[in-house]
């Protein structure tokens, strides 16, 4: 199940509040289209109604592709430098919902809890996927260069 709440937000260029439909989870196996929005880089993106500036919310919610086997938790490119709390929240959260002894368990053999900060690091980690990469060894190789 994808999971919305209707909130307000300012915008970045006029600090007028902006209503939108923030996401808290995605199901990418349920919704495909949002999948597909973020792939097209058009997901959680707003035009303010006040000034006309179209911005995109920095992303801070979870990705499940049981398809896929992708369990990610976004969350804003500023938060790298503090990754690991942020990757020990992402482990927590999957733990909950889908550790040994929860009814989630047995949905996701296989499937590893991700981190990522930023639309462009989650969209790396789709378009990998999607091409047979390794994620780990992507990071590794991006480590190298």
């Amino acid at each position: 199940m994808s999971v919305f709440d209707s909130e307000t937000v300012a915008c970045p260029a006029c600090a007028q509040p902006v209503a939108v439909e923030l996401v808290h989870s995605v199901n990418a196996v349920r919704r495909p289209d949002l999948r597909a929005s973020i792939l097209d880089r058009s997901f959680q993106s707003v035009a303010c109604p006040h000034c006309g500036v179209s911005f995109r919310i920095e992303p801070r919610f979870t990705y499940l592709d049981t398809a896929r086997r992708q369990f990610f938790a976004a969350l804003p490119a500023s938060e790298l430098a503090d990754w690991k709390a942020g990757e020990a929240r992402a482990q927590a959260s999957y733990d909950m919902a889908f550790g040994p002894g929860t009814d989630g368990a047995a949905l996701v053999e296989g499937m590893h809890a991700r981190c990522v900060f930023g639309w462009l690091g989650l969209n790396e980690k789709l378009i990998a996927a999607e091409h047979g990469i390794d994620d780990v060894e992507l990071e590794m190789a991006q480590l190298a260069t």
